[in-house]
């Protein structure tokens, strides 16, 4: 008489499922992400046909530099993103910009250039600018270095012409623009990767260091409270770095606070 054959099912591995159901959903994310980020059209143009790219700087303490397709160049800070086409058409020549970034853009006067963002946008033909869309709550900036630029609406209404050394605070709750006279090298510094302080007081120094490195300083600075001060630093050279600057600086030691 035969036997009935049972045949033992093989233990289920959870942990390898797991890991190739991780694996698969690693590959789909980045499919989804390229195909959603190339392409992808993030503003009204006039021409349907063009192919976009987006620059993320995903960089910590870092600046991105990005040559465009007509040779402009662009400094992008951390966390922004810049959204460009691979060719510029006959057009025009447009940016999509979400936070911050520094412009030096090749004069063509047959095509002007226009930075979008998602309040406003700047219409320029050839200069050098900042924008920074993150600036403070529902306030964007605009820092005008060389040349002219118009601030305008999204619709292309112009608000003001910028003159270099001027910033423009523009409210996206009322508005409104506020014009304000600023120091250049202070307020651009940072696309090299420096952080520049001028006429600051000691105390402003070491909260601007406390703030950049999140670390508490010690500093006696009974002897420099009526003194100002020109100081930069590079932020990823080190705390260590600036604060030996620092001492050097003022005759005081600055330490970190043990």
């Amino acid at each position: 008489m035969a036997q009935n054959q049972v045949k033992k099912k093989q233990p289920v591995n959870v942990s390898r499922i797991l890991s190739w159901s991780l694996s698969a959903a690693i590959i789909i994310f980045i499919i989804t992400l390229n195909f959603l980020n190339s392409g992808k059209k993030p503003f009204n143009t006039s021409d349907n046909s063009v192919e976009w790219l987006s620059i993320i700087n995903t960089s910590v303490d870092s600046v991105k530099n990005i040559v465009l397709p007509d040779g402009s160049r662009v400094w992008l800070a951390e966390s922004a993103t810049l959204t460009y086409p691979v060719t510029f058409p006959g057009t025009g020549r447009e940016v999509f910009l979400d936070g911050e970034a520094y412009f030096e853009i090749e004069k063509d006067s047959s095509i002007s250039f226009v930075v979008k963002t998602d309040a406003n946008q700047i219409r320029v033909v050839g200069t050098s600018f900042s924008v920074n869309t993150h600036y403070e709550g529902t306030i964007n900036e605009v820092i005008l270095t060389s040349g002219t630029v118009q601030l305008q609406r999204l619709d292309g209404i112009g608000l003001i012409n910028l003159h270099p050394g001027q910033k423009a605070l523009y409210s996206k709750e009322s508005n409104t623009v506020e014009i304000n006279e600023v120091d250049l090298s202070q307020l651009t510094a940072w696309k090299y990767g420096l952080i520049t302080l001028s006429n600051s007081s000691i105390e402003n120094i070491l909260k601007c260091l406390k703030e950049t490195y999140h670390t508490s300083i010690q500093m006696d600075t009974s002897t420099l409270q009526n003194r100002r001060y020109h100081f930069s630093f590079k932020r990823s050279r080190g705390l260590q770095d600036a604060l030996e600057q620092l001492t050097f600086m003022t005759g005081v030691e600055a330490g970190l606070q043990p």
